[in-house]
């Protein structure tokens, strides 16, 4: 697999805001998490496209499960991160989460915001 590609999260004030959008790649993608992130997946096809948030932590030593939503054709669906079980915990990327996308999938764009 190649690298995950880097999403950065873009500020929505009182004013609002355009999004620029990203083209999911089968390689995912990761971001950086707070507690005002949230991540908007575009889905362009007409049936529904998956994407999984890994979640690297423990809990008494048992793995937390990845968390896999489903983005319904022709719409658009939105993530909050507002747990920190999908950051990753150490490492060069530390603090961020890291977002699959299922095989087969077409037709996604991904926007990051942080809600100012």
């Amino acid at each position: 697999m190649a690298d995950r590609g880097l999403i950065s999260p873009q500020t929505v004030d009182g004013d609002g805001l355009d999004p620029t959008w990203t083209n999911a790649s089968s390689d995912g993608h990761k971001f950086c998490n707070t507690r005002k992130t949230v991540v908007a997946v575009k889905n362009d096809a007409t049936s529904a496209g998956s994407v999984t948030f890994q979640t690297p932590g423990t809990v008494d030593g048992m793995a937390i499960a990845d968390q896999t939503i489903s983005a319904p054709g022709s719409d658009t669906l939105f993530w909050h991160g507002a747990l920190s079980a999908y950051n990753r915990e150490s490492g060069g990327d530390l603090d961020m989460v890291y977002l699959d996308i299922a095989s087969g999938t077409s037709n996604l764009t991904i926007a990051v915001l942080e809600i100012e």
